[in-house]
């Protein structure tokens, strides 16, 4: 997504992201469910499910905040002594995604490194003995 300009077509500039974005998350939010609920007893599955729930909802919140404000930033800056016309603002707007999409990378890269280094490997431990969490 950093590469768009002003005449990038959905097709080739917006589409081939979504798609990485998409596959990426698809791959992403099951295995982190499990992985968090693991260990958990059935009788309070229902609860860490829903504290994850919200711990992503508030952390979406959060990014989305930090994210807009560093949008704003970048293209106040951008504008910053020129002359207002349409196309510079559609142009502050596209260096606006571009700090946005570049924080966002780095953030990533961080959450990745951070992750390899503080998550165990290898498969989830199960107790056999354990209930069925959907045993009622």
């Amino acid at each position: 997504m950093t590469r768009l300009d002003l005449d990038s077509s959905y097709v080739t500039g917006v589409l081939p992201g979504l798609l990485v974005i998409g596959l990426g998350m698809g791959l992403i939010f099951a295995p982190t469910q499990n992985a968090a609920t693991t260990g958990v007893a059935h009788t309070d599955a229902g609860v860490a499910s829903a504290m994850i729930n919200t711990t992503q909802q508030i952390g979406g919140s959060i990014g989305t905040a930090l994210l807009s404000s560093f949008a704003a930033s970048a293209a106040t800056g951008f504008m910053a002594g020129k002359a207002a016309t349409p196309q510079l603002a559609a142009q502050a707007a596209v260096e606006s995604y571009h700090t946005v999409f570049w924080c966002s990378a780095g953030f990533f890269l961080l959450c990745a490194a951070v992750s390899a280094v503080l998550f165990r490997t290898g498969p989830l431990d199960v107790d056999p003995d354990a209930p069925k969490a959907m045993a009622h």
